[in-house]
């Protein structure tokens, strides 16, 4: 058995990279300055998935050889899997087959993906200096490019299907210009400063005849659903006029940002389908399918879509002297952050219906073209406030607090996700099992289905023939009333130089986040498929699960820093900081790749009708964080020597990082015919899927805190969470149970070796983890891993197991030589 826990003791990354530069001085006031850089990086990360048995492919091709899953199983397996106890695979999980033999289902898969990363960054800039030194041109322009085989880069190799070979081979163009104007008058500074950015980012598709395949049980499925690629433009202007008035410093500008987003689509996607287990899987018979199509031919299709938007912002800014111990600094901004338009009028989104309530008006909602998807704040207002005090005049302490309130943009992705809308094209979901369509046509290529091709009535739904139950529509639905975020923030520190070179400081953090963010699937509630005979009708009969963009999420977060720091030398200076915390929230970022270790997805409310019940632990909650740093460069041997130039100026560093661990979930996302969907409300998952917690445990029946091992091991039995009654939520909090803690010490040796004027080689050797300590990945807290085709819970899957981890000690070395 191959424990995580004894990972590589070292793992070399090969990285090559080379940089040129030219610094020519065209005359005493301007100067053009010319460089080339680039790198060659060839990586490779380990991962685990919990993928189907040797066994269960063999009962595969021997029972349907002509099948889909005989095909997939064949040409895209997985590596050879981990051995586990006695005769059995590493968390081995048994099924019986119809034929009533019991063999191996699933197991654990340890893979290495090998990724080759290319980067080349081209830099221009000119600077002229006129009238005296009064004025100063800058120019700059950068030109950069990326590419990479797509094997780490992307949701697939965490989704588990870029190990199968389904990779996202990725190219991304980015160019940035940066034109400016320095203006000194009279005592005062006018800096003007006009940018433009191009992103153009594109994905090839060797795989993309194969749908998107989920399978309860698994954790690496199958296809290649396209992405589309993007070319995002941003127009901005700064200007900003410092001013000089007794003890005034006054500082007031603008900004106006011009933002257009191109969403390049490419081939349509062929969609995705879902299985509720590995024998549906084997019998080729999914309960789900998701599709882009025209309703019109019933074909899949997408929808190029050219998106502008327009921000504005101006400030006032007071930085007052009172005297030589007080300074005080206030201020206020305004923003404005207008809403998306689009070149072609294709907008769409939620138009509410009548009602006295908001679940009637959303039930009798549609969804079509709107001429705006929400109307802007024109009053967001932030003022802020600060000082900095020398309460003893002598300079060795300082009391620091301040107040502000910043205003945030709605993410990007909320505003320019509606591609599937109607009436331009629909996201159409087949699901018989729940009433939503009478058959699901599977195959690959995937064959076309005639319920595709519809019309669509007033609220957006489509029209099915008498007597058959509609497909129904996943439309994305931005609240007309939409707010903009904020967020409050105050500090106070207190730092005092209690010996000569040793600087202690005391500080509190503060911060309150109002209005931001949420989004849910509304479109759903409690026992719906109890009430209605195994028929999902929701609210809003018309759709199947949605994800609606609102406000009504809030966050708190409180820290208490405690830091000393100490410059013994202009050769050594050392640095200790403990940051004790706290952070709550509603619902923490529906990202699902914000983290690495994400092993939670994007979800919704437990209950859609109830955010505050899920207040609990944020996801970016790590209670306590020490941190510690060194930077010694000795020089021992002083003078002109060859021998004293070699061995003086290394410049020797390292940083050590411990943290506690994160937060996280026990939930289901299974369907309500495999097992869970206890709520039977459909939903909980952002963009369909379900989302669910059981009931809290017996009282003892879990540990307060774990030991690595048993991380690895497994820290809970899902069999130890009772199932809730059918219709009705579960009582298991959100974000109940933490990971486990990380600790990170990377250590550098670099040396610049100057050749002449112009010639300069940096040589530097790095060791990431030096100490290589196994950091593990977030435990697998959904029940679904455990989840058998007889609905009941294995005890030997991946749930409730860290079966990954962050890298092991990597030795690197790197050379440069600038000319």
């Amino acid at each position: 058995m191959r424990e995580i826990t004894s990972q590589p003791k070292l793992r070399l990354r090969y990285s090559t990279s080379s940089e040129h530069a030219l610094v020519v001085r065209l005359s005493r006031r301007r100067l053009f300055f010319g460089s080339y850089e680039g790198t060659r990086n060839a990586t490779a990360q380990a991962l685990t998935f919990q993928v189907e048995t040797p066994e269960f492919a063999n009962y595969v091709e021997t029972t349907a050889p002509n099948s889909n899953a005989a095909m997939l199983l064949k040409n895209f397996p997985p590596a050879k899997l981990m051995a586990g106890t006695s005769t059995k695979y590493l968390n081995e999980t048994d099924i019986k087959t119809p034929q009533g033999t019991v063999i191996p289902g699933t197991g654990t898969d340890y893979e290495m993906l090998y990724d080759y990363l290319r980067y080349d960054q081209y830099l221009t800039r000119i600077d002229h200096t006129f009238r005296g030194g009064n004025d100063t041109l800058t120019g700059r322009w950068i030109n950069e490019f990326e590419h990479s085989l797509g094997a780490l880069n992307s949701s697939n190799s965490n989704g588990g299907t870029s190990m199968r070979g389904f990779l996202d081979p990725y190219t991304g163009v980015f160019g940035n210009l940066n034109v400016g104007e320095i203006h000194v008058f009279h005592g005062n500074v006018n800096d003007a400063r006009f940018s433009f950015q191009d992103d153009i980012i594109s994905y090839a598709r060797p795989h993309i005849q194969y749908p998107g395949i989920s399978i309860t049980g698994i954790s690496a499925g199958f296809g290649d659903p396209a992405k589309p690629g993007s070319r995002i433009r941003t127009y901005e202007y700064r200007d900003t006029l410092s001013s000089v008035v007794g003890r005034h410093l006054l500082r007031y500008g603008g900004e106006f940002r011009s933002i257009f987003i191109a969403l390049i689509v490419g081939p349509p996607s062929i969609g995705s389908f879902s299985f509720n287990s590995l024998l549906a899987f084997a019998d080729d018979n999914p309960y789900y399918q998701s599709l882009v199509v025209n309703p019109a031919t019933g074909l899949p299709t997408n929808v190029q879509h050219d998106y502008t938007s327009h921000e504005t912002g101006f400030f006032l800014q007071d930085d007052w002297k009172l005297n030589s111990r007080l300074t005080v600094n206030a201020g206020i901004r305004w923003d404005y952050f207008g809403g998306p338009s689009e070149r072609h009028g294709e907008l769409s989104s939620i138009t509410f219906g009548q009602g006295t309530t908001f679940d009637e008006r959303f039930a009798n909602a549609s969804v079509g073209k709107v001429s705006s998807l929400f109307h802007a704040q024109k009053t967001n207002f932030s003022p802020r406030v600060g000082l900095a005090y020398d309460p003893f005049g002598d300079g060795k302490s300082s009391v620091r607090a301040g107040f502000s309130l910043s205003y945030q943009p709605i993410h990007g992705l909320t505003l320019t996700s509606g591609t599937g809308n109607p009436p331009f094209a629909v996201t159409a979901i087949l699901q018989p099992n729940e009433g939503y369509g009478t058959s699901i046509l599977y195959g690959i290529p995937v064959p076309a289905n005639p319920e595709f091709k519809t019309t669509l009535n007033a609220q957006g739904g489509i029209v099915s023939p008498p007597g058959t139950p509609p497909i129904r529509i996943s439309p994305w639905l931005i609240n007309p009333g939409l707010k903009t975020q904020y967020s409050e923030n105050w500090f106070l520190s207190l730092q005092h130089e209690f010996v000569k070179g040793w600087i202690a400081e005391l500080g509190y953090i503060g911060t309150t986040g109002v209005n931001l963010e949420r989004r849910d699937d509304l479109n759903r509630f409690d026992g719906d498929l109890l009430v209605n005979n195994g028929t999902l009708k929701r609210f809003n009969p018309n759709w199947a699960a949605v994800t609606y963009a609102t406000n009504g999420v809030s966050s708190s977060y409180n820290a208490m820093t405690a830091e000393i720091r100490h410059q013994a030398s202009k050769t050594l200076m050392v640095q200790a900081n403990y940051r004790w915390s706290k952070w709550f929230d509603d619902e923490s970022d529906t990202a699902s790749s914000f983290f690495a270790d994400n092993s939670q997805g994007s979800r919704g409310a437990q209950d859609a009708s109830c955010l505050k019940c899920e207040r609990g632990p944020s996801e970016f909650d790590i209670p306590k964080r020490f941190t510690g740093s060194a930077t010694w460069a000795p020089e021992y041997f002083r003078g002109h020597s060859l021998f004293a130039k070699t061995a003086d100026n290394w410049q020797l560093s390292t940083i050590v990082a411990v943290q506690s661990g994160r937060p996280f979930s026990v939930y289901c996302s299974a369907s309500f015919q495999a097992g869970c969907d206890w709520k039977a409300d459909g939903g909980g998952n952002i963009g369909n899927g379900y989302y669910d917690r059981p009931m809290v445990q017996p009282a003892g029946s879990i540990k307060s805190k774990f030991s690595q091992k048993e991380y690895v091991n497994g820290l809970f039995d899902p069999n130890i969470f009772p199932i809730p009654v059918l219709g009705t939520n579960g009582t298991l909090k959100r974000d109940a149970f933490r990971g486990s803690r990380q600790i990170n010490t990377n250590l550098s040796l670099a040396r610049g070796f100057k050749i002449s004027e112009t010639m300069e080689f940096h040589l530097q050797a790095q060791a990431f983890n030096v100490i290589n300590t196994t950091n593990l990945y977030m435990p697998n807290g959904d029940m679904a891993l455990a989840l058998k085709p007889n609905k009941t819970f294995s005890t030997t899957s991946i749930f409730g197991k860290s079966t990954q981890a962050f890298d092991p000690r990597i030795m690197q070395i790197s050379a440069t030589f600038s000319f």
